[in-house]
C-alpha cells in the first residue's frame, strides 16, 4: 500500500488485492442480513471494490471509517425491508439527484464517488 501527496491510498501488490477480495463475502452477508438481497457484482467493477475512502466520524465518540465502496447490481424493488438497527431510512436517488443533494445530508464522498462511477461506466462502454 502506498499513501501519496493527495492521500489516495493505491494498493497494487497481489497480495493486498487477495485480501480485498476475500471481503467479497463480507459484501455479501451484509447485502443479506441488512438488505434481504443477494449480492451480485456489478459488470463494470466485478468483485473489486470501486472507491475506498477514510473518513472521520462525527459526534462524541468520533473515530476513523475506512471504507471499501463495491457496485452491486440491484433493482430497487427488491429490497422490501431492511434492518433499522443500521438504517433510519432508505431512500433510492438518480446519479443526478445525488449531485444535486447537499454533501452535509449525505455520505461525505459521496459526490465523488458519483463522479468516480461515472467515469468507469463509461470506460466499461
Amino acid at each position: 500500500m502506498a499513501r501519496f501527496p493527495d492521500h489516495r491510498v493505491h494498493l497494487f501488490d497481489d497480495a493486498s488485492r487477495a485480501r480485498l477480495l476475500g471481503l467479497v463475502g463480507a459484501v455479501v452477508r451484509e447485502c443479506r442480513e441488512e438488505l434481504g438481497i443477494e449480492a451480485v457484482a456489478s459488470p463494470v467493477t466485478g468483485e473489486r471494490p470501486l472507491f475506498l475512502t477514510v473518513t472521520r466520524t462525527r459526534g462524541q465518540r468520533a473515530d476513523t471509517d475506512v471504507s471499501l465502496w463495491y457496485l452491486l447490481d440491484a433493482d430497487a424493488r427488491t429490497i422490501t425491508s431492511y434492518d433499522r438497527g443500521e438504517f433510519d431510512a432508505l431512500r433510492w436517488l438518480t446519479e443526478e439527484e445525488v449531485l444535486e443533494e447537499s454533501g452535509e445530508l449525505l455520505d461525505p464522498h459521496i459526490h465523488r464517488f458519483i463522479r468516480k462511477l461515472q467515469h468507469a461506466a463509461r470506460e466499461a462502454g
